[in-house]
């Protein structure tokens, strides 16, 4: 009998996150997107009962937020009946946008196919074929909206106790604890990038050191697997569907197999979600009219989504280079014209923003001389490299006597370091647009 083992695994599902930065939507448009994660989802579902797989695993965050709403629920489960109907179990830790204690048993029936883990301990399951123990599944949920133990996430979880516990759980598992086959364990964590404890940080070299052959893993929204030397050990997925402009690209889920008898994961990624988000940045400087930039624009957009498996492509588009349109492309009313021009011709793209970054000259900035915080503010751009904080004590003090610059300061006190070079950088190019065109 082939004991190899074949799973998808998905998480970041995101159901009932309202999409954001983007207005003036048709009602075409309008139901593409509110309908895409449903159409994600419903995709991995048919992709699971035709390729007859073991299990689903969904590592955390099915609902966007704590008070998901009925319908959120019914999306979801609807699936998993399906699911469940053609003999596929699917098993579930929660994350921190719909911790355990957030979910609403009175919205779903309980299913000997459906397991969700716990969060006060871990969740530990001998998964069955024919009658046979094919490997261990373990996890465990966020409680609450951060991770507030002081114990790693994956306490409880090495490949010993993991066998042990799932055995121990088992009433049919009287001899599976002889018998060597894998675990796979789930979690929803921010692993080593650089997060805050509330998401429960791990070390690769922990889940190295495990013994486990699979983590699932959730919480990044990029897909992502993690080698050593035997091969792939853990893997995001990322999220099933974007759900704005930071979520480029095809999202999807991983098809997951592990042939026997090393059992080691073989990752394969699947695009499943029908809209991308793409960011395009556009050199403009060989356009002599606005219809050149138009079918400029429409071409490059076409190119975009021509390079994933999405069906539709939400675009924002930053236009660059040294033009004599810079006067029409500076104008709010110019821009939205172009775009509707261009939405109009291009049935599965949606340019949602054109942000124009073109100039009309070259040129160094000129020396800045007006009282106005984008002024002052890159005045001190050039001490930003070395040293962040005293160019927020000393834009601060500019403030303290302005009525108008509360926000400033306000924004001060909460901006990284990143975003503080990002918005100098922003002022600069500002300056440059308004000593080329003074109001």
């Amino acid at each position: 009998m082939d004991s190899s083992i074949r799973f998808l695994h998905t998480a970041d599902l995101h159901i009932g996150r309202p999409f954001t930065g983007i207005c003036e939507l048709d009602s075409l448009w309008r139901e593409r997107i509110v309908n895409a994660t449903r159409s994600a989802f419903d995709t991995l579902c048919d992709y699971a009962i035709k390729n007859k797989v073991d299990f689903v695993l969904v590592s955390g965050d099915v609902f966007d937020t704590v008070s998901a709403e009925y319908s959120s629920y019914a999306l979801f489960f609807d699936g998993l009946k399906r699911l469940s109907h053609e003999g596929i179990h699917t098993y579930i830790c929660a994350g921190n946008h719909d911790p355990y204690s957030s979910w609403k048993p009175s919205f779903f029936s309980e299913s000997a196919f459906i397991h969700i883990m716990e969060a006060k301990q871990p969740s530990y399951f001998v998964h069955y074929r024919n009658g046979q123990p094919l490997c261990y599944i373990a996890g465990r949920s966020y409680k609450t909206n951060a991770w507030d133990s002081i114990e790693p996430i994956i306490n409880g979880l090495t490949y010993q106790e993991i066998k042990q516990n799932a055995c121990a759980t088992s009433s049919e598992c009287a001899t599976c604890i002889e018998e060597n086959i894998p675990a796979i364990a789930l979690v929803h964590t921010s692993l080593n990038k650089g997060e805050s404890q509330r998401y429960a940080p791990l070390k690769i070299t922990q889940l190295q050191a495990s013994g486990v052959s699979y983590w699932a893993l959730g919480h990044i929204h990029a897909f992502e697997c993690f080698s050593n030397d035997h091969g792939v050990f853990a893997a995001f997925p990322g999220c099933l569907q974007g759900g704005d402009i930071g979520e480029c690209g095809d999202k999807g889920f991983v098809d997951v197999t592990m042939p026997y008898p090393q059992y080691v994961p073989h990752v394969t990624f699947v695009p499943a979600s029908p809209l991308c988000w793409e960011e395009c940045t556009l050199d403009v400087t060989h356009c002599e009219t606005l219809d050149a930039v138009q079918q400029c624009v429409e071409d490059t957009c076409t190119c975009s989504l021509s390079q994933y498996k999405s069906d539709y492509l939400v675009a924002r588009v930053c236009l660059t280079g040294i033009t004599p349109l810079y006067k029409e492309l500076n104008s709010l009313a110019t821009r939205k014209a172009l775009r509707e021009e261009i939405n109009r011709h291009m049935a599965g793209v949606l340019v949602f923003e054109l942000v124009n970054k073109t100039i009309l000259e070259k040129g160094d900035v000129l020396a800045p001389s007006h009282d106005t915080f984008l002024y002052y503010l890159v005045q001190k751009a050039d001490a930003l490299a070395d040293t962040p904080d005293d160019v927020r004590s000393t834009l601060k003090a500019w403030c303290e006597d302005k009525d108008d610059a509360t926000i400033f300061t306000s924004y001060l006190d909460s901006c990284t370091d990143k975003e503080l070079k990002e918005l100098i950088s922003a002022a600069k190019d500002q300056v440059v647009r308004n000593l080329l065109y003074p109001v």
